[in-house]
């Protein structure tokens, strides 16, 4: 498994499990024990793998993680069991599942590791050594980050590719489709983004035009 640079980073620099994705990828089937591989990339080069096993045997729900990690110049394996936890989902429909944490015994939907670590825990568990990315930008630049975030992001772009899809359907039964509201509500978010953006940087060159003015004035008192 890949390895990280040491001090504090971002959840989006390391590697991470989202118990979502794992379920997208089959691996909690009912009544079923599956095993497969979880890779990351940075870019188009690979970052990382990992095995994972999973166990979804009636109230018996778990993951296994196999990995390598270096130690001292030598190749250390490790296997660690994640316990899964369920809560019925608020549209009355199906479940929510939870990792839950080892060492926090807290309930997360994401497990994270890095450089000097050894083990994929939730986020508190590293306390002052994993941020999320808005965490760690300056002020002026929230809204900035947030719109790239929201820009660049995975469901903004599947949005915007069904609505330009040639069959979509945006209304049905003289009502919007759930997915359509959803992309209208990210587009807004964006443009309220936008201009905030906009008016961070207006505010930053109008305070250094007057800090210039001010150091001027005194070297030419």
């Amino acid at each position: 498994m890949g390895r990280y640079t040491t001090g504090a980073c971002s959840t989006k620099e390391c590697m991470r499990l989202n118990i979502s994705d794992l379920k997208r990828s089959g691996f909690f089937r009912p009544g079923c024990e599956v095993s497969g591989s979880y890779h990351w990339t940075r870019g188009d080069r690979p970052s990382g793998s990992i095995k994972i096993h999973s166990y979804n045997l009636g109230q018996t729900r778990y993951i296994i993680l196999s990995y390598g990690i270096s130690r001292h110049g030598k190749t250390v394996k490790i296997e660690d069991r994640i316990d899964i936890e369920s809560i019925p989902s608020n549209l009355g429909i199906g479940e929510v599942l939870f990792f839950k944490c080892p060492s926090t015994n807290r309930r997360c939907k994401t497990l994270y590791t890095r450089n000097g670590f050894d083990y994929f825990r939730s986020r508190q568990y590293f306390g002052n050594n994993i941020f999320y990315e808005v965490q760690m930008v300056a002020k002026r630049d929230i809204h900035n980050t947030n719109y790239w975030n929201l820009k660049r992001g995975k469901e903004l772009k599947e949005l915007i590719e069904k609505q330009n899809t040639k069959n979509s359907k945006w209304r049905y039964n003289g009502e919007q489709t759930k997915w359509f509201k959803r992309l209208q509500k990210l587009n807004k978010r964006l443009n309220y983004l936008d201009d905030a953006r906009w008016m961070e940087c207006f505010a930053f060159l109008e305070n250094m035009g007057a800090y210039n003015e001010l150091m001027e004035n005194n070297l030419n008192p």
